[in-house]
């Protein structure tokens, strides 16, 4: 019986997202399926994913739907998922270190395009070449944070089968440092003063992306693979993630590991939906 339960909530969930996908009210969908809503675990998101892969809808337009469905589900995730206990060393620790400074760089980011907007002389050149800086600074975003998350731990879903969540997470990283790289050329090579609004309007835009970025990871990745990946993958993890540096964070040293590596070759097994969806509730 309850497996037939966790089969309904799966295909309701699904229309949802198509009902999203098709454009509908988010709000009104908020309203109409609350108690749906309430019922769904935070790992049960990539596995909806994957099948509405499966059946059809494109890695890109799940980047697209996932903008609208997760805020669907923010309020939920946002009162059950706990990443306290990590330990300063493991890998996913440092991850959520370097999250924590992508967001202050974010709304970093925001408050000197409002202030550059409102400003003049003097004050607006020193705001302007502090914005210069820090964008500049956040290309590392994705050559260090996102690098690592792309070529460290997404192979680890991949071996176990599950493809989508690294494809339509792949595709939001290469938007936001396509973001970067458009919002720094405009800062490097136009005039502020003939269109500050315009300016305005990238820097929030690139600063939201960012934010909600950070929102998806902490919320529903990290939960994910911290329960799928075992120490050994970790240790894999670690050993590799110097090649590619950490975005404004040194990471500790008290994770000791007593495993041997694990790398994503040796991952033997497939992870099936239903195999996923039997984790106990706690998780």
């Amino acid at each position: 019986m309850s497996e037939l339960l966790r089969v309904d909530k799966r295909k309701m969930m699904k229309e949802i997202l198509k009902k999203i996908h098709e454009g509908e009210d988010v709000e009104r969908l908020k309203e109409e399926f609350e108690d749906l809503l309430k019922s769904i675990s935070p790992l049960e998101i990539p596995v909806i994913e994957q099948e509405l892969v499966s059946e059809g809808i494109s890695p890109r337009d799940i980047a697209r739907l996932c903008d609208l469905h997760v805020e669907l589900l923010r309020g939920k995730i946002e009162r059950n998922v706990d990443l306290s206990g990590l330990v300063p060393g493991h890998p996913l620790h440092t991850l959520v270190l370097e999250n924590e400074r992508i967001v202050k760089d974010a709304e970093t980011l925001s408050l000197y395009s409002g202030a550059l907007k409102n400003s003049k002389g003097e004050i607006r050149r020193s705001i302007y070449e502090g914005l210069i800086s820090l964008l500049r600074e956040m290309r590392m975003i994705g050559r260090t944070h996102y690098s690592k998350e792309e070529m460290l731990i997404f192979p680890y879903l991949e071996r176990r089968g599950i493809t989508a969540v690294p494809t339509v997470l792949w595709t939001k990283h290469d938007e936001i440092r396509a973001k970067i790289s458009g919002v720094l050329k405009h800062f490097e090579y136009s005039k502020v003063e003939e269109n500050p609004d315009l300016f305005e309007k990238h820097t929030r835009e690139l600063s939201s992306m960012l934010v909600d970025m950070v929102y998806r990871e902490n919320n529903i990745f990290y939960p994910t693979v911290r329960f799928l990946m075992s120490e050994g993958e970790w240790l894999a993890v670690k050993l590799q993630e110097d090649e590619y540096g950490h975005y404004k964070v040194k990471p500790g040293s008290e994770w000791r590991p007593s495993s041997k590596p694990i790398y994503p070759y040796e991952v033997k097994e497939e992870l099936s939906a239903e195999a996923l969806l039997e984790l106990p509730p706690e998780v």
